[in-house]
């Protein structure tokens, strides 16, 4: 049986990786990391031949007797599975953090009725974001949909959530031991969050990272980032903040669990993968 969470304790923060799908991707890394100057040329041979063994994840945090769930996973199914085998009804979750719109990351906060799955969370997520999903216009650039399931899950989670979100704008303390990390470029509105407690600190990072050597290689262009320049920006920023003492990182697209630590190496920075708890 597939396993559907892993746990990790990072002093006061219990952190629960949730499996979002059935399902994890596997992609050459060629298809995700762009080469030097967008020259296929100048790509090393080192990376031709290597493939990467993704997941589609979202992350319960449970401290200070809160319950904060970061981003929905892709299935409503899959993710009450991996709630119930922990023991976390719906109706226990108090924060649902969002980090941008794409469909595997909002997917699984609707059921099949298009009712929000856990009903009495405050929602966080970008104002930008926000406008776009209550709009009855046809969105541009700021904000585009990629698939028309994208826009069914997002004007149906809006439709149930309308008094119960809290919009930031960029870098926000959202609630204590809760804060937004503007990071842009992704998505335009992309954020990635910090939770701390007890001097110990959660970055989750979104999709500013979608696989394992971009930590390395921070400077190379992911090919799904809608800006690639800014992107490489808030993911170098993201790093001086996950390189900091007492820091656990979560990165919802790398290997299940995705968990792990970085360290900085001489120019570069380092991923360290953390399993045990």
């Amino acid at each position: 049986m597939t396993q559907l969470t892993h746990r990790i304790d990072h002093g006061p923060l219990a952190c629960f990786a949730l499996r979002g799908a059935e399902s994890s991707p596997t992609i050459a890394l060629a298809d995700l990391m762009l080469p030097p100057d967008g020259d296929e040329a100048k790509r090393p041979e080192a990376e031709r031949d290597v493939t990467v063994h993704g997941a589609h994840s979202c992350l319960l945090v449970r401290f200070d007797d809160r319950h904060v769930l970061i981003d929905g996973g892709l299935d409503p199914a899959v993710v009450r599975a991996g709630l119930g085998e922990i023991g976390v009804a719906e109706d226990r979750i108090d924060w649902v953090l969002i980090t941008h719109g794409d469909t595997d990351h909002i997917g699984g906060l609707v059921d099949d009725a298009d009712d929000p799955v856990f009903p009495n969370a405050t929602y966080v997520l970008h104002r930008s974001l926000w406008e776009a999903w209550i709009s009855d216009a046809e969105r541009g650039d700021p904000e585009p949909f990629y698939e028309e399931h994208q826009r069914t899950i997002a004007r149906a989670l809006a439709e149930g959530i309308a008094d119960r979100v809290v919009l930031v704008d960029g870098d926000a303390d959202v609630a204590p031991g809760i804060r937004a990390v503007a990071s842009p470029g992704h998505r335009p509105s992309h954020l990635a969050y910090e939770l701390t407690a007890e001097g110990k600190r959660l970055l989750h990072f979104g999709d500013a990272a979608i696989a394992e050597p971009f930590i390395e290689h921070p400077e190379r262009c992911n090919a799904f980032d809608a800006d690639p320049e800014r992107a490489i920006a808030s993911r170098l920023k993201l790093l001086e903040l996950a390189a900091q003492p007492a820091t656990l990182v979560y990165v919802p697209h790398f290997s299940f669990p995705g968990f792990g630590h970085v360290s900085p190496r001489s120019d570069r920075f380092a991923w360290e993968p953390r399993v045990g708890g």
